[in-house]
């Protein structure tokens, strides 16, 4: 298959959530896939299909040419329908139909997931439903259609009937310069790469300008990162953190973060939906991670970024780990307790001293459940750690599988407890509340459950009840 002039078809690969996904934010063109080093290869995608004028056979009539046929060609550039002339933009609705930015033809064509051609919408001109060179397009939730292009953005129906449109050339709110890139986030908040001003702007579905960040898109004061909600200007261009230099495509994960593709600064640069700015990658070379223009971006249903490294002719794709946990001290109380706490608030007032009696700072919580709230809901998911950084349980879900890595037996000052085990609880090895609760921890009498520190088994927790007012057991104090 020649691809080398990849510019006047579509090529659809079986992975087609992640690559028509990716062409939507490169237009089409021939790639490598590259995996970033920390994530596994993944397997490549095997060519599916491939339409546009001649693929099949050099013929010059619309075709589809399938993995099944011998060979497949480059498209004929040109305005009938399903033809194509330097297409930029791609993007998918949720009933997988294909809108294509017949970037040259000043149009938007639409296909079906198999290349057959439904109709099209569009031609030179200013006019409400007309374009000058669409470049980006993206689809809502409820697949409602957005093109930039010129110094506007339009929102059309699926189906190509004109809604509505904002912008006009310029620096100022709601104006643009060169608007290439488009992305929608799960809120249908639109934000567009105004690659001329060097900055990202951000709008409601209406058009309505929320905000805009870059470097100095603040009027009347110093120049530096801004997020600016009112009298904004064009950015300066750059590569300090949030600066931009001639961003030309941006892409939204499942959480709503936005990741830039930041062109001449060959870097990727990441923002919060509000703009704060998070992290980048990426500098100018041909290694793992460097970039030589890169010019399209699109993030997948598992949060993958893959990028469109223009000029050494590949896409890398990029993968966070994990999230790791904060870690969260624990220990025992040196002092013993009645069932008559003072409630929930009582015990955590206990934690609480301990803490600051042994200089521990931090905010301090009892393991206790009431008739109302089970422990495990109050404390944060962490690592769990003894003062001696012992590892408890590497997360929630540890705690509450019914066992323990160490048995939770060194007060607030890391002394190992040695006399009375039993601690208060009220609680299950799942971290849910048994009936034995003291009345809330409000009383001395009736019966109260307990755990034993000494133990890693579920007995941790859940070691049996006692009298409320007979023994002075322990707490288990978490760090908040």
């Amino acid at each position: 298959m020649n691809t080398k002039r990849g510019f006047v078809l579509i090529i659809k690969y079986t992975i087609v959530s992640v690559i028509v996904g990716i062409l939507g934010g490169i237009g089409i063109t021939a790639f490598l896939l590259i995996t970033s080093a920390a994530a596994p290869p993944p397997p490549f995608p095997s060519f599916n299909s491939t339409w546009g004028f001649g693929v099949k056979d050099g013929t010059n009539v619309f075709q589809i040419c399938t993995k099944y046929d011998a060979a497949c060609y480059q498209g004929i550039a040109g305005s009938s329908n399903g033809k194509l002339d330097h297409p930029r933009g791609i993007a998918v609705d949720s009933k997988n139909y294909i809108y294509v930015a017949d970037t040259n033809n000043h149009r938007i064509q639409r296909f079906n997931s198999d290349g057959k051609f439904i109709t099209k919408w569009g031609k030179f001109g200013d006019a409400n439903g007309e374009f000058s060179n669409p470049s980006g397009i993206a689809v809502d939730s409820k697949d409602y259609i957005y093109v930039a292009g010129g110094y506007r953005i339009q929102r059309f129906t699926a189906s190509g009937t004109f809604l509505t449109k904002w912008g006009s050339g310029g620096f100022f709110e709601g104006e643009f310069n060169n608007p290439l890139g488009i992305a929608v986030d799960s809120k249908d908040y639109i934000y567009v790469a105004d690659a001329n001003n060097h900055r990202i702007q951000k709008f409601n579905p209406n058009g309505d300008f929320i905000a805009m960040w870059g470097f100095g898109v603040k009027a009347g004061e110093p120049p530096a990162f801004q997020i600016c909600y009112n009298n904004c200007k064009a950015g300066i261009s750059g590569s300090s953190d949030g600066q931009f230099n001639y961003p030309w495509r941006i892409a939204v994960d499942s959480k709503d973060y936005i990741y830039v593709a930041d062109t001449s600064n060959q870097r990727i640069q990441r923002f919060t939906s509000s703009g704060t700015f998070l992290t980048k990658w990426g500098v100018v070379g041909t290694s793992k991670g460097e970039f030589n223009n890169p010019s399209g971006i699109a993030v997948d249903s598992a949060d993958s970024i893959y990028v469109a490294d223009t000029n050494n002719n590949r896409l890398q794709k990029f993968s966070y780990g994990p999230t790791p946990l904060p870690s969260k001290r624990v220990f025992a109380t040196s002092t013993t307790f009645q069932g008559h706490l003072g409630g929930l608030a009582g015990a955590d007032a206990e934690c609480q001293a301990r803490a600051v009696a042994a200089g521990l700072g931090g905010i301090w919580r009892a393991w206790l459940s009431s008739s109302s709230t089970d422990a495990k809901d109050r404390i944060p998911d962490a690592t769990y750690k003894r003062l001696d950084s012992a590892v408890i349980a590497t997360n929630k879900v540890g705690l509450t599988d019914g066992s323990t890595d160490y048995p939770i037996d060194r007060d607030e000052n890391n002394s190992q407890i040695i006399g009375e085990p039993s601690v208060w609880t009220g609680t299950t090895t799942q971290g849910v509340k048994k009936s034995n609760t003291c009345s809330d921890w409000m009383s001395a009498g009736g019966q109260g459950d307990i755990g034993s520190l000494q133990d890693t088994n579920g007995l941790w927790t859940e070691a049996g009840s006692v009298t409320c007012g007979f023994i002075y057991r322990h707490l288990y104090c978490f760090e908040q």
